[in-house]
């Protein structure tokens, strides 16, 4: 059971991937894999371990990534600009990030600037300048020769789609005392059975337009949501990956713990409002694969 507490807008999948080889879902391209601490997996142009980032575009044409920018800052989206080239259908792109700041068409690509083994930020961003993927705060520290990133070892499959229909309420304070994260809990009728992406679309605004599935009356801070999915061969995932468009905060679980979450208060009521505002245009990945063994079969 996947449950989910969110003020205002959102549209959400739950992947889980198998050992065997294959797609992605979305269109947009994503950092697929980073080595912050390279010290003898690949040698560069200049016969350097320098540090390398890797592009993944999950699209079935072409993507031309010229003015795309890649950046360790968070204000500073287009520090480094990626030339006029190309990543195939389901190809992938290495930039070494060797602080060498080269991006010249037909030659191995640099970046300017070089990734920290204890962790940061960073970011892909779109030719505006509006980052599309990003390691927020940070990526974690890294030890040597480890990768980071979305595991790529197999086939993709979805467990929850986008665009899924989900259990939904606004809650109110008589809901306040509900053990409704508990994947014991019975769903009552008053409970509305419906197409996600939720939410409402701002004033002179249509950004959510496409993805707002079932719209939410503006006068409600948080919606809770919960889904109910059927694994049948547990020992045959490798990894869990939430991916998740969301405009301010949200709170993920699976039978009841905690998995992910963004923006969110230190203790959440149904009233609750999110810290903060998320500035991420595009699906947001968490590598939740750490609570694989919170899945149950059946």
């Amino acid at each position: 059971m996947f449950s989910y507490i969110q003020p205002y807008n959102f549209t959400i999948s739950l992947i889980f991937i198998l050992a065997l080889n294959q797609n992605v879902i979305a269109n947009a391209p994503y950092i697929s894999e980073i080595v912050a601490a390279n010290d003898n997996s690949l040698k560069d142009n200049f016969d350097e371990s320098s540090d390398w980032i890797e592009i993944f575009n999950p699209a079935e044409k072409s993507l031309n990534l010229e003015g795309w920018g890649l950046s360790d800052n968070p204000d500073t989206p287009l520090k480094w600009i990626f030339p006029h080239i190309e990543i195939e259908p389901k190809g992938f792109l290495l930039v070494h990030a060797s602080g060498n700041n080269i991006s010249e068409k037909g030659k191995p690509l640099h970046a300017s600037f070089r990734l920290s083994r204890s962790g940061e930020f960073l970011g892909l961003s779109n030719p505006n300048g509006e980052f599309i993927d990003k390691f927020a705060p940070n990526f974690p520290s890294s030890n040597e020769d480890n990768a980071y990133g979305v595991p790529m070892m197999g086939e993709l499959e979805e467990i929850i789609p986008a665009h899924s229909k989900f259990h939904y309420i606004t809650p109110a304070s008589t809901h306040a005392s509900l053990d409704w994260e508990n994947p014991n809990y019975n769903i009552p009728a008053t409970w509305i059975y419906a197409q996600g992406g939720f939410g409402f679309v701002k004033s002179g605004s249509s950004f959510y337009k496409d993805l707002i599935k079932r719209k939410i009356p503006t006068s409600k801070r948080c919606l809770w949501i919960r889904k109910n999915f059927e694994i049948n061969n547990l020992d045959a995932i490798k990894a869990l990956i939430l991916r998740i468009y969301y405009d301010d905060g949200f709170i993920a679980s699976i039978n009841g713990v905690t998995v992910a979450s963004s923006n969110a208060p230190e203790k959440p009521r149904y009233n609750s409002y999110a810290k903060g505002i998320n500035k991420l245009l595009g699906y947001e990945n968490f590598d939740i694969s750490e609570h694989i063994g919170l899945l149950k079969t059946g």
